[in-house]
């Protein structure tokens, strides 16, 4: 058995991305009985710091940390899931520690779905339609209707967001909705209004027209 320590971190957790907003950490010995692992490599990662005063590797840090009260916790890499609100996370890695998230500041916003429908202004089910995400974190993602004229964003994050829906002959149609995973957004395109043109050639004194009959 090693000797119990505690690991204190602050995160702050936007749109599904950890970011460090402050962060420090204490070894101390706490009467814990979470705390009698068998030693071990603590593992943590990180695949995104936004904030400039920890570009240096999470990793190296927490390696630093620890390898002062346990020698055998060198090494570091994996990763470690965080649920909205926690205030305590024991580590299930083999080291003798409890680790304490004492503060999760938001949570991530939720992967849902959305589908729906395009026809034309007669009700016709259109296929072959781009239905693109216009703004926000899924900014230029797409699909295409299939023969129904039905399309479907699988995984796009909860929130509001505007569409474009598009097809050769037919004027775009834009619409905005939040996103909550339980609603769809249909779409009317019209179609582009034709135009025709009337023309004529003189060839020895006979006139040839196109729309003579």
């Amino acid at each position: 058995m090693g000797t119990p320590a505690r690991v204190d971190l602050a995160l702050d957790v936007s749109e599904g991305v950890i970011s460090i907003f402050k962060m420090w950490f204490r070894i101390d010995t706490i009467p814990d009985t979470r705390s009698s692992y068998c030693g071990g490599t603590f593992i943590f990662s990180s695949t995104r710091i936004d904030n400039d005063a920890f570009s240096a590797s999470i990793d190296d840090f927490f390696r630093v940390a620890l390898k002062g009260a346990f020698p055998s916790a060198e090494s570091a890499g994996g990763s470690v899931e965080i649920a909205p609100g926690t205030s305590a996370q024991t580590m299930p890695w083999c080291l003798p520690a409890t680790v304490n998230w004492p503060a999760v500041k938001g949570a991530p916003s939720p992967l849902v779905s959305l589908n729906g429908i395009v026809t034309d202004t007669n009700g016709g089910r259109l296929a072959g339609v781009r239905v693109a995400v216009l703004d926000g974190p899924n900014t230029d993602e797409s699909v295409i209707t299939n023969g129904n004229g039905e399309y479907a964003f699988p995984t796009i994050i909860r929130g509001d967001t505007n569409f474009s829906a598009r097809k050769n002959g037919y004027q775009e149609d834009r619409r905005s909705v939040f996103v909550n995973g339980t609603n769809t957004l249909n779409f009317s395109l019209p179609a582009v209004p034709w135009t025709r043109i009337h023309g004529g050639v003189y060839w020895g004194g006979v006139v040839c027209c196109s729309a003579c009959t």
